[in-house]
């Protein structure tokens, strides 16, 4: 990847020394940090992966380094800092392209991977994928 603008993501006191030393290492080789970057790199779980892409409005390029419990968005893991970097400027990596969908209703809304729907009083739902009416639950 030719050098670009990039933002970490972290939301946690003890993954500052992790943020400090990536954003160390991809200045070195002509990155620069940004608060509208290129290249979003998420530190944390999946939660602060996933609100790294609503606050960016899914329109960057992402990399998640997994340092909460389970991962399942991350690229890599915490211990594996200097290979995402060696990645990054050697370009060894591949996009991969993941599926948008919106959601209209009450609120206007993106996902991606799931949804969850929450109320206090019963709900009526009817779901449409592709303008195709596929579900309808009456609670």
């Amino acid at each position: 990847m030719k050098p670009c603008s990039f933002y970490i993501f972290n939301y946690q006191q003890e993954n500052e020394y992790l943020k400090e030393k990536i954003e160390s290492e991809l200045s070195a080789h002509g990155f620069y940090k940004d608060e509208d970057p290129e290249l979003v790199i998420s530190l944390g779980g999946d939660g602060t992966f996933l609100s790294s892409m609503h606050q960016t409005d899914f329109k960057k390029r992402y990399i998640s380094i997994n340092r909460g419990h389970l991962g399942f968005f991350s690229d890599y893991d915490y211990e594996d800092i200097f290979s995402l970097v060696d990645d990054i400027i050697n370009k060894d990596y591949f996009l991969e392209e993941i599926p948008l969908y919106d959601i209209t209703g009450d609120k206007n809304d993106i996902f991606f991977s799931d949804i969850a729907i929450t109320s206090h009083k019963t709900l009526n739902i009817s779901l449409s994928i592709e303008n195709k009416k596929n579900f309808k639950k009456k609670n």
